[in-house]
């Protein structure tokens, strides 16, 4: 596929996987039974509250599907760039397509999915573990520290909102720092970008005077950001799970076309292309415009090692892949080996 229509394309379907991100959230805090959660917390058993939550990896299988689409529809943008007939080398030829139950399509498909609902998974777990631990050192009763995992009941959405539960690790981090700034009537909650404003000239005149924010207030204001987090951070799922399967399917449509053309991967190159803009991390500049073989991978000055970029298969970290926005461009010699 050209620029453009990779382009179309996250645009498209990153917030796809999103919002099944999103609501698959909404599908464990809903549903969870407060009355459980609060009752496994007052036991301070880290294993029953995760328990009490009801948890089932199931709960994602529409984000693992909305992944697949990006893959097939990636691969298909691709062979429709490629030539009509695929020529054997003994001269037979036959349509170009990409099958997606090829051995590789589906065991990227499967790592894929499994590590990033294992990833999911370990965060929050970390939520619990933090939250518990947390709550005991404020003195935040049972019934509070559930909430803070949980979220609370709106009655207008009818949805529990305000939960850490899908915060990673990071955002986190984040939200227990809104609230001891909040606390602490701290100015430096202004400069968090995930803050409701609307609520800036309350936080503001509580700092002037000195006067401690109510907790009912801090809890609302605290919720609000974590709301915002949960957002942010399906943003980042869907533009990096989107961007990653929509490289891996250009990668593996491009190879299944030399292997219907018996041409081995040699006959292919493939050039890292970077967004192009004062966003690009500095490493992936340093990768612009490199060449490399099909079965080998870019090499991060960072030393991380991709075949495309978004690529985990060879170990390369969240610096190198989180939030990339570049691309590969691929040529295909189909005259390799002619004399």
């Amino acid at each position: 596929m050209n620029e453009a229509e990779f382009l179309e394309a996250l645009a498209k379907f990153a917030p796809s996987v999103r919002q099944a991100f999103i609501e698959a959230i909404q599908d464990i805090t809903d549903n969870a039974v407060l009355a459980q959660v609060v009752k496994a917390i007052e036991s301070g058993d880290e294993q029953a509250v995760w328990r009490a939550l009801g948890y089932n990896p199931s709960v994602f299988n529409r984000m693992v599907s909305a992944i697949g689409v990006v893959f097939e529809q990636g691969a298909l943008l691709t062979i429709a760039h490629l030539p009509k007939y695929a020529t054997a080398s003994d001269g037979i030829k036959t349509i170009m397509r990409f099958n997606m139950r090829d051995r590789r399509a589906e065991e990227w498909l499967r790592t894929e999915s499994s590590s990033l609902v294992t990833g999911i998974e370990d965060d929050m777990r970390i939520a619990v573990r933090d939250t518990l631990q947390v709550g005991i050192s404020q003195g935040r009763n049972p019934q509070s520290t559930a909430l803070d995992l949980v979220g609370r009941y709106n009655r207008d959405t009818g949805h529990r909102e305000g939960g850490i539960i899908g915060l990673g690790s990071r955002e986190q981090a984040w939200s227990r720092n809104a609230r001891q700034r909040l606390v602490t009537l701290d100015p430096g909650y202004f400069d968090m970008e995930l803050r409701d404003k609307r609520f800036d000239a309350t936080v503001a005149r509580a700092i002037e005077r000195g006067e401690p924010l109510p907790a009912s207030v801090i809890d609302k204001l605290v919720d609000r950001y974590r709301d915002r987090a949960l957002k942010f951070r399906g943003d980042t799922i869907g533009r990096t799970e989107t961007l990653a399967a929509l490289n891996k399917s250009e990668y593996e449509s491009t190879r299944q076309a030399l292997e219907q053309s018996d041409l081995p991967l040699a006959a292919a190159t493939k050039i890292w292309d970077s967004a192009g803009d004062g966003h690009v991390r500095p490493s992936h500049r340093v990768l612009d415009e490199m060449r490399a073989q099909m079965d080998e991978p870019f090499i991060s000055p960072t030393g991380s090692r991709m075949m495309h970029p978004g690529d985990t298969s060879l170990g390369a970290s969240g610096k190198d892949v989180i939030g990339c926005r570049c691309r590969v461009r691929y040529k295909i010699n189909f005259a390799y080996g002619v004399e």
